[in-house]
């Protein structure tokens, strides 16, 4: 009886000492975080007492290891395994790739973004380690993701934008490093992280007024106002010109009080505001081509034909400087980029047919060549449309949908490839047979002739046969053909094809159909399962894309772009030099602060291992619940025990009570 009181007096006792440890913990993460946030102010203004550029040199008071000024032994050989990653065996990957080693780098986050990007695509290649390096993989991306949440609450007022204006523009920012490589090597989990992902919203929006930010009560003014400068810049263009002009030369801004100049350049130059003109100019280069698809075909060139055309030039500039200024990863990984490729493409050949048939002259009337540009007009328009419905991924509620239907969009390709094989198949041998029905039923006079008697399903000949067939297979998809359209004067022939016929329903339409929508099930819940990630990384790639967007939009840029191109080549662009040194000192914050201070943290709570992965947590979660419900029926059995012992002392007393009573009586 007395194991009882003991196993609750142990529960206690554990309990209280997780509760202490956790005390500790917290105090503990506090102290670090006043001494980073204290180094940090050194730093900055150790940075603003040399503006010559002299040696930085910062004071850290706290129990952090020293920042890694020199290439240790652990990030070589992580360089060596990276360089030389096709050609190491996997154990030596194993070996060189672990949270220690990563931990010794003077850039661990961004290592470990190359390092996962090349494990995954070492996986593709080596089948039979496919699983190990895929697991390796995402262990070394969650280690840059752990690393991150080592940053804590009193250190990130330090990092984030609205505390520290100072340190950012739309040039550069604090970590702005970190998240272009996270964007460049695909890490999502990593662009999703709730730091990242704020710094990356606040970049967006960055230059707009307080009260013209999401959920303020004049952000519907911001949408008119940018509406109605984007109709009055040929008017504002020479206004603008100025501005850039006066932020070129007038940079470092040592005034305090900010002109209204240099606030309309900010706006100017907002990721957000970029993106709204950028879709007005979509709407009015759909509006051209509408225009374009209602008129009647004509041989003479309209005024809607050269605005077109300047359009396209504008277009053609800007895909040109976006690809230019940014990783060739970046630039592909956006969807909608093949999109605006095919789009620039076409009218390339639009522009070359046009020139050809107004070189022709003519008329309009069995004009093949007129024909076939209206043709292309009218594709034109559709994909530009569908490029505009890009403005949806905006939607954090319809972003992930459309996500979704590029996904399957890949299924469905790969679906109807197999559909491709299996009509070709049944196609060639559907033309087989009646090919050799009409060897079967003609005498070999009128085949060497070319004639036959009988008005045959291959009447034409084999190819056009071919070509008929499969399209009746096709349209047989979707239930549009008449069986009857393909039966044959010969008994045997039409019972051969009718089997065919039947066979090829049954594979393609109960099969792959049925396969295709189990894909696009499967696909559609595998974005939905991890749809806040995926959205966060679509909103990431779009805003670095439009950061490095030029700031007066199609088709004005024809004008804008030459002239900054050629003021850049004459004296140079002074605020992206002074942006890269600003990143320069970052880059020292980040090795002599930062880096050093949460990688400590970092083995201090994980030790030399790789972070534990969800399905792991909840493994162990489930396990210790399972181990705390056993204690639990063990302490309840005890008391319950005790109480049935009670009750049995308790009616034996009665029971001698009640047999003395007799007694004596």
């Amino acid at each position: 009886m007395s194991e009882v009181p003991n196993a609750g007096e142990g529960y206690e006792d554990v309990m209280s000492r997780a509760r202490d440890f956790l005390r500790s913990r917290v105090t503990r993460l506090q102290e670090g975080a006043e001494d980073v946030v204290i180094n940090f102010r050194k730093f900055w203004h150790a940075r603003d007492e040399n503006p010559n550029g002299e040696q930085i040199s910062i004071d850290t008071d706290n129990d952090c290891p020293d920042g890694v000024t020199e290439i240790s032994e652990a990030e070589i050989n992580i360089r060596y395994i990276s360089e030389n990653i096709t050609d190491v065996s996997v154990d030596k990957i194993e070996d060189a790739v672990t949270a220690k080693n990563l931990c010794l780098c003077q850039n661990p986050i961004t290592t470990a973004f190359e390092i996962s990007t090349k494990l995954r695509e070492l996986a593709l290649n080596r089948d039979e380690s496919a699983v190990l390096l895929n697991t390796l993989a995402e262990q070394v991306e969650d280690f840059s993701v752990t690393l991150m949440d080592q940053v804590n609450t009193t250190e990130e007022i330090s990092i984030d934008h609205e505390q520290t204006e100072h340190n950012t523009d739309t040039y550069a920012s604090l970590l702005d490093g970190i998240t272009e490589s996270a964007v460049q090597f695909s890490q999502k989990k990593f662009i999703s992280h709730p730091l990242a992902y704020r710094l990356l919203n606040q970049m967006w929006n960055y230059g707009l007024p307080s009260q013209c930010l999401p959920g303020k009560k004049l952000r519907f003014l911001l949408y008119i106002f940018t509406i109605l400068d984007t109709i009055l810049t040929p008017v504002l263009f020479p206004v603008i010109i100025y501005a850039f002009y006066k932020d070129q030369t007038d940079y470092p801004r040592k005034r305090k009080k900010r002109f209204l100049r240099d606030m309309y350049l900010d706006y100017l130059a907002t990721p957000f505001v970029i993106f709204l003109k950028d879709k007005l100019s979509q709407v009015v280069f759909i509006a051209l081509h509408v225009r374009m698809c209602v008129l009647a075909s004509s041989v003479a060139p309209r005024t809607e034909e050269y605005l077109i055309l300047v359009f396209y030039i504008g277009s053609l500039m800007s895909e040109f400087q976006q690809y230019y200024t940014s990783q060739s990863r970046v630039y592909l990984r956006n969807m909608w980029n093949y999109v605006d490729v095919i789009t620039l493409s076409l009218h390339a050949f639009i522009f070359v047919l046009r020139i050809t048939s107004i070189t022709r002259g003519g008329d309009s009337y069995h004009n093949r060549l007129l024909e076939v540009v209206n043709y292309l007009y009218g594709i034109n328009t559709l994909l530009l449309v569908m490029r505009f419905s890009s403005i949806l991924e905006v939607n954090k509620t319809v972003g992930p949908l459309q996500l979704a239907l590029f996904r399957m969009c890949i299924d469905l390709v790969i679906i109807l490839v197999q559909f491709a094989f299996v009509i070709v198949a049944f196609s060639v041998a559907i033309t087989m047979i009646y090919t050799a029905e009409m060897s079967y039923l003609t005498p070999t006079s009128e085949l060497e002739k070319n004639g036959t008697r009988f008005k045959s399903f291959c009447a034409k000949g084999t190819s056009a046969c071919i070509l008929k067939a499969s399209t009746r297979l096709i349209w047989s998809v979707f239930g549009l053909t008449n069986q009857e359209t393909m039966e044959s004067h010969d008994k045997l022939s039409t019972a051969v094809v009718g089997v065919l016929y039947v066979m090829f329903l049954i594979l393609s339409v109960i099969m792959l159909v049925n396969m295709l929508v189990a894909l696009l099930t499967n696909t559609y819940n595998k974005v939905e399962t991890n749809a806040d990630v995926e959205w966060k990384f679509s909103r990431a790639v779009v805003a670095d894309e439009y950061r490095r967007f030029h700031p007066i939009v199609v088709p004005l840029n024809v004008i804008s772009v030459p002239i900054c191109h050629c003021y850049i080549k004459m004296y140079g662009d002074n605020r992206a030099k002074k942006a890269q040194e600003r990143r320069l000192i970052y880059q020292k914050f980040y090795n002599e602060v930062l880096f050093p201070t949460i990688t400590k943290r970092y083995l201090d709570k994980h030790g030399d291992s790789f972070p534990i992965s969800l399905d792991a947590k909840v493994d162990l979660l489930q396990k210790g619940m399972q181990k705390i419900m056993e204690k639990l029926d063990v302490i309840l059995s005890g008391q319950q025990g005790n109480q049935a012992q009670k009750s049995l002392q308790n009616s034996g007393n009665r029971q001698e009570e009640w047999m003395s009573y007799h007694s004596a009586v």
